[in-house]
């Protein structure tokens, strides 16, 4: 009986602690992520948390006014690569996206546009919004109003009369398939650790801002230009897990056509890691920070801004 109970005993108290482990799990998870930073108007303080040896990078940007996307349309191609995205989006904390058929997207059009962005993932834009004119809704509903337009391009590139009204030309395009040394393009691309190196269909490296990878003969693997008061971004090459992961990269971080940098950070968080970085140059209301731990394989990343 003195056995028995003694069994029953360790039963008990094997169940309790599997209980509790579990309880511990629950409640405090060790491979959570986290972060915080508060914007003031000369200086920007973080704090990072990671359950072990993290690579991390925080950047302060300057937006000059223009404001960076909040809402995320995707419209819908009849491939699933917006899963992709929407996967990459989320571990940024960006979850502000609707998924929309071409005809719905008029919809979502007309108004102050500013804060909100269209990604059409591959091929010409939808007639429905666009069909080579700047009367389209594309434009008088949607880019007249401050919005934004996340491009892939196309497996053959439009003519001159359906690219004028964004004052491309088929010229401005690189087709020539044939792979090219390539060199980063500058601060943006070191500091979100873009990986899209893939130029072909890419625009010259002379229009608007490079924001990823330039090659030998100037073209841009992505590129970022004003189209009427909103920001245009073209992504070269085809689509993968590089292009999502890069556009995810771009949205979550508040990138726009007016976008410069204003001080980086960068280290491996073991446990916690926090510190400061300054400015002079903008106003307070102008300044977002972006954080994002993991390096070129994100695993997380959040977005601050002033007063936030």
């Amino acid at each position: 009986m003195k056995k028995n109970m003694g069994i029953m005993t360790i039963v008990v108290l094997a169940v309790v602690m599997v209980g509790i482990g579990e309880a511990s799990i629950y409640f405090a998870n060790p491979y959570s992520y986290g972060s915080d930073v508060g914007i003031g108007q000369y200086s920007a303080v973080y704090s990072l948390e990671a359950p072990g040896r993290t690579e991390y990078n925080v950047i302060s940007f300057d937006n000059h006014g223009v404001s960076p996307v909040e809402e995320l349309i995707i419209c819908l191609d009849g491939t699933s690569f917006y899963v992709s995205i929407k996967n990459e989006l989320e571990l940024r904390g960006f979850t502000n996206v609707i998924l929309a058929e071409p005809k719905e997207l008029t919809a979502y059009m007309g108004g102050d546009a500013s804060g909100r962005a269209i990604l059409f993932p591959s091929g010409l834009f939808p007639e429905e919004v666009y069909d080579g004119s700047a009367s389209d809704p594309l434009f008088a509903d949607w880019l007249d109003e401050g919005g934004s337009v996340y491009w892939f391009g196309c497996s053959e590139i439009p003519d001159d009369a359906y690219l004028s009204a964004f004052g491309l030309t088929s010229d401005s395009f690189n087709v020539h398939s044939v792979p090219e040394s390539v060199s980063r393009s500058g601060e943006i691309c070191t500091q979100l650790c873009l990986r899209s190196s893939n130029v072909y269909h890419g625009l010259r490296s002379d229009i608007g801002t490079p924001l990823a990878y330039v090659s030998e003969s100037g073209f841009s693997s992505i590129t970022a230009m004003r189209a009427s008061e909103g920001t245009m971004v073209v992504m070269g090459g085809d689509m993968g897990d590089d292009h999502a992961s890069d556009c995810a990269q771009m949205i979550a971080a508040g990138i726009t056509y007016a976008t410069t940098v204003l001080d980086h950070a960068e280290g491996m968080a073991d446990g916690s890691a926090s510190g400061e970085m300054t400015y002079s140059a903008s106003a307070a209301e102008n300044v977002t920070v972006y954080v994002h731990m993991g390096g070129y394989y994100t695993v997380y990343g959040e977005r601050f801004g002033y007063g936030t």
